[in-house]
């Protein structure tokens, strides 16, 4: 029989592995202790106002977008639509904090790099996005779960990780149960009409 799978999300992963985590925490933490925070999806933790335009996090931020860009390919965007971060905050969640159930749904694409991920620092969950769906529970008949039977789908995120997945997509971050602090950057992207022609992953 032919499957044909329709209305998609998806989760993209790329390791960034040339990024010295170690010294990009120190900078993250330097920079938490010298500005206001503020509270959105966290439960404790300290998040950040916009950091799109602050020195230490632009490297990052060209990265993410030179990555972002790949996908235009898969999604089918016009040669000069480019993908880029409008939005970039800095997460540090001590022990105990977490981040309830939300999305991002005044952009495209959304995501997150992990700069510094402990022992049992706490999944990043992703719910289905059919309300009608999540109210079936079908897994005592299931062998496996996969992207076709299931309600919910978590990544168990390291350090240098970088993560893309639907802004409308909802989820949320398990509970800090390390004794260390789990340091995030997320980010939202948009996508504007530039006068060249950007490269992608066709």
């Amino acid at each position: 029989m032919l499957i044909n799978s329709v209305f998609g999300a998806y989760i993209g992963l790329q390791r960034l592995d040339h990024i010295d985590n170690d010294a990009f925490s120190d900078v993250c933490i330097d920079y938490a202790s010298r500005n206001e925070g503020r509270f959105i999806s966290n439960k404790g933790g300290w998040q950040s106002n916009d950091i799109i335009g602050v020195e230490s996090f632009e490297p990052l931020v060209n990265v993410i977008e030179e990555v972002a860009n790949l996908l235009k390919g898969p999604f089918k965007l016009k040669d000069n639509a480019y993908l880029y971060a409008s939005e970039m905050w800095l997460n540090v969640n001590k022990p105990t904090n977490y981040n309830i159930l939300h999305h991002h749904g005044d952009s495209y694409i959304s995501g997150v790099y992990y700069v510094h991920v402990p022992p049992e620092a706490g999944k990043l969950w992703f719910r289905h996005p059919s309300v009608a769906k999540t109210v079936i529970n079908w897994n005592k008949y299931l062998e496996s779960l996969n992207e076709h039977n299931c309600n919910s789908w978590f990544v168990e995120p390291k350090a240098g990780d970088l993560i893309f997945f639907p802004s409308w997509l909802e989820h949320e971050v398990d509970q800090n149960n390390s004794s260390e602090d789990r340091i995030s950057i997320a980010f939202n992207l948009k996508i504007k009409m530039v006068d060249h022609v950007v490269k992608s992953d066709k």
